[in-house]
C-alpha cells in the first residue's frame, strides 16, 4: 500500500540531524515478488532484505507500519506520484529519498573494501604515491548499446564526432591531447557492447587499453590524483578514492547518492567542469599547490572514514526508515 505522497527528499536531508532511533523486534513483512524480484538470484534485493533483517535484530526499524517503494534500479531520475526510495537520484527530482548503495549495505563488501584501503594507505602515504597526472580506468556503462533513450542520450551511436558527448569516451579522449597531464583509457567494454563491435570503434578512437584488463583497487591507490566519472549513475569507486589519501578530481553530474549534499567542493575533492575541458588545468592546479593536494586529499579520507563505513550506512539507512514513519502518522 502506497501513503502519503507528500513526502519530499526533506526526510533524507532531516536524517543527518536525527540521530535518534526507535526501538523495534517487530520483523515486517516485504513483498519483493511483485515487481518480479527474486530475492535468491537478485543480489540488490537479498542484500537490502538482509539489511531490513539486521537493522530488526538491532531493533532499529520503525514500530510502526511503513509503506513506500523501493527502486532497486542504480537510479530513479524523476519525481513519482508515490513516495519512493532509491540508492540515487536525479537532482533535479526532490520527492525521491535516497538511501545508501546496495554495495555498502553489504557488510562483507564495505568492511572488506575498507579494510584493503586503510591498509595500503599505511604503507603508500601521499608522497610516495606515483605520477603527476590524473588517472582513470573504467568501463563504458554509460555509453548506450542498442538501448538508446533519444531522450537520455544526444546521441545513440558513436563516432569521432559523437564521442565527446559521452563522459566515459570523451575523458580518454582528452587524455591523448594532454598526456602529460591525464592518464585514462577504456579497461573494459560491457558484454552488449562486445555483442555489437563496439570494442572495434573504441579501439579505432584509441580510447581503449591495448591490452584491457580489470584494474585492481590496490593499484589505482598508487596513484595521487584520481578521476571519478558516472558511469550509468554516480561510481562506486568514489566510496574508495575518498577513503584513499589521494585527491579526488570529480566530474559534476545530475545525479546525487546519499551523502553528495555532505561534500564539499575544494574540500573534500576537486570540482570539474561536465565536459571535463578543465580537467588539465585543475592538475597543473594542484602541481603548483602540493600543500593544497595534500589537504584535499586528508580531509576526503577523514569524511569517509568518520561518516561513510558500512555501520554508518545502515544507521542512515535505520534512521531514513523512522523518518518516513514520522511523516506518515495521521495529524
Amino acid at each position: 500500500m502506497w501513503t502519503n505522497p507528500l513526502i519530499t527528499d526533506s526526510v533524507s536531508r532531516s536524517v543527518s540531524e536525527n540521530t535518534d532511533s526507535r526501538q523495534s523486534m517487530e520483523v515486517r513483512h516485504c513483498n519483493y515478488t511483485e515487481m518480479g524480484y527474486d530475492i535468491r538470484k537478485d543480489s540488490r534485493v537479498r542484500i537490502v532484505a538482509r539489511a531490513f533483517a539486521v537493522l530488526s535484530v538491532l531493533g532499529l526499524l520503525p514500530k510502526r507500519e511503513v509503506s513506500f517503494v523501493f527502486a532497486f534500479s542504480d537510479i530513479e531520475m524523476h519525481d513519482r506520484a508515490v513516495p519512493m526510495v532509491t540508492f540515487q537520484r536525479g537532482k533535479a527530482a526532490k520527492r525521491l529519498i535516497r538511501v545508501p548503495m546496495h554495495d555498502q549495505l553489504d557488510g562483507s563488501w564495505s568492511r572488506q573494501v575498507e579494510q584493503l584501503v586503510i591498509g595500503h594507505e599505511s604503507a603508500w602515504p601521499f608522497e610516495r604515491k606515483r605520477g603527476r597526472t590524473a588517472f582513470w580506468r573504467g568501463t563504458d556503462s554509460s555509453v548506450p548499446a542498442l538501448d538508446c533513450d533519444a531522450f537520455k542520450h544526444r546521441a545513440c551511436f558513436v563516432n569521432n564526432e559523437t564521442a565527446r558527448y559521452f563522459p566515459r569516451l570523451n575523458l580518454p579522449r582528452l587524455s591523448l591531447t594532454k598526456p602529460r597531464r591525464i592518464d585514462a583509457r577504456l579497461s573494459g567494454v560491457k558484454p552488449r557492447s562486445s555483442n555489437i563491435g563496439m570494442d572495434q570503434v573504441y579501439r579505432q578512437l584509441g580510447v581503449l587499453e591495448r591490452h584491457p584488463r580489470d584494474w585492481t583497487i590496490q593499484e589505482q591507490l598508487q596513484r595521487r590524483f584520481l578521476i571519478d566519472v558516472d558511469g550509468s549513475s554516480q561510481s562506486t569507486r568514489l566510496y574508495w578514492a575518498l577513503l584513499a589519501n589521494s585527491v579526488v578530481l570529480k566530474q559534476d553530474t545530475t545525479n546525487c547518492n546519499w551523502y553528495s549534499d555532505r561534500l564539499r567542493k575544494h574540500l573534500h575533492f576537486v570540482p570539474l567542469r561536465s565536459d571535463l575541458a578543465d580537467l588539465p588545468r585543475q592538475v597543473s592546479r594542484l602541481l603548483l599547490r602540493p600543500s593544497l593536494a595534500r589537504s584535499i586529499a586528508r580531509r576526503s579520507t577523514t569524511f569517509a572514514r568518520r561518516w561513510l563505513s558500512h555501520e554508518d550506512a545502515m544507521h542512515y539507512l535505520a534512521r531514513v526508515l523512522n523518518a518516513i514513519e514520522e511523516s506518515q502518522r495521521p495529524l
